[in-house]
């Protein structure tokens, strides 16, 4: 998949209001785990968006427990998508990229073309820290990509 050019959308949407959609993710794998437990991803986001609250317009939360990261199939990060193209939301933040997927292949594609090719502002808070607005260039760093691959094959 080719690198699309993300100063573009970070120099025509850098001085609006954001209206986030927050997207925390738990598999049952994980459920006994306090550092991605929901709560967890909750009190994480949340901070972001209240150290950051001039930034933002509004949040909505999309929340799926007990379901794998493996593939795109999800009730909430469907209805996040919906919402993407409804032009509710413009902007998706995860705590890290494992949140958002474990598939290399869909991870790629969301970050590199359809949020790119929506102005969807993209934030992970961490593994790696990515802001596809404050930081476009982060965004064809190779460690993206690389993190996803180890993401990918973490559920292997």
């Amino acid at each position: 998949m080719g690198r699309r050019n993300h100063r573009k959308t970070s120099q025509s949407v850098q001085s609006k209001k954001w209206r986030p959609g927050l997207y925390v993710r738990i598999s049952k794998e994980d459920k006994n785990s306090t550092q991605y437990s929901i709560e967890n991803q909750k009190k994480c986001l949340c901070g972001f968006v209240d150290a950051n609250e001039d930034e933002f317009s509004g949040i909505k939360f999309y929340e799926d427990a007990g379901h794998t990261g493996t593939d795109s199939d999800r009730t909430a990060f469907q209805l996040l998508l919906q919402d993407i193209q409804k032009g509710i939301i413009d902007c998706v933040i995860v705590k890290d990229l494992s949140r958002l997927s474990r598939n290399y292949y869909e991870a790629g594609y969301y970050l590199e073309y359809l949020f790119v090719s929506m102005n969807v502002r993209f934030i992970s808070l961490e593994y790696p820290a990515i802001d596809s607005v404050k930081n476009p260039d982060l965004m064809n760093n190779v460690m993206i990509p690389m993190q996803n691959v180890v993401n990918d094959d973490f559920c292997r």
